[in-house]
C-alpha cells in the first residue's frame, strides 16, 4: 500500500471534486492544522487559583514526564501563539514568552469554556490529558 502526502491529497481532491477554491482552501487548512506541532500532556492535578492579573483561573500541574515534554515544547516555540485544548475544546490561547520548566500552567479559560471551578474539577480527574499546540497568529 502506498502512502499519500498531504500535498498529493490536496491535489487529488482538486482533481476529483473540482468544486472550486473553497474546497481547496478548506482541505489545505485542515491538513495544515493536522500537521501543526502539538503535544498531549498528562495532568497530575488542577486547582482554582488567581493569576497575576487577579483573574480567576486554574493552575494545572503536569506529571514529571509531561513537565519535561512541555519544557522542550515551550523552549522550541518561544514567541509563538499556543492553544490549550481539553476534550477537543480550546480552553485557552496565549503567546509563549518564555520556556516553562516548572510543569505548571496557569489557565484563564476562554469565554466559551467552563467556569474555573468546574474546569478544575474536570481536569483533576485521574488520567486527564490536555493538548497543547501552535495556532495561526
Amino acid at each position: 500500500m502506498t502512502s499519500i502526502t498531504p500535498a498529493q491529497l490536496v491535489m487529488l481532491a482538486i482533481r476529483k471534486l473540482r468544486c472550486g477554491a473553497l474546497v481547496t482552501l478548506l482541505l489545505s487548512s485542515s491538513i495544515a492544522a493536522a500537521q501543526s506541532p502539538r503535544i498531549i500532556l498528562d495532568v497530575a492535578d488542577a486547582a482554582v487559583s488567581r493569576g497575576i492579573d487577579e483573574r480567576t483561573g486554574v493552575t494545572v500541574t503536569l506529571t514529571a514526564e509531561s513537565r519535561s515534554s512541555f519544557a522542550d515544547f515551550t523552549a522550541k516555540y518561544i514567541g509563538r501563539f499556543i492553544e490549550v485544548r481539553f476534550l477537543g475544546q480550546v480552553i485557552m490561547k496565549a503567546r509563549l514568552v518564555t520556556e516553562i520548566t516548572g510543569g505548571k500552567l496557569q489557565i484563564v479559560p476562554e469565554a466559551n469554556s467552563a467556569a474555573p471551578t468546574e474546569l478544575a474539577h474536570k481536569l483533576s480527574a485521574p488520567g486527564t490529558k490536555i493538548e497543547v499546540g501552535l495556532f495561526a497568529e
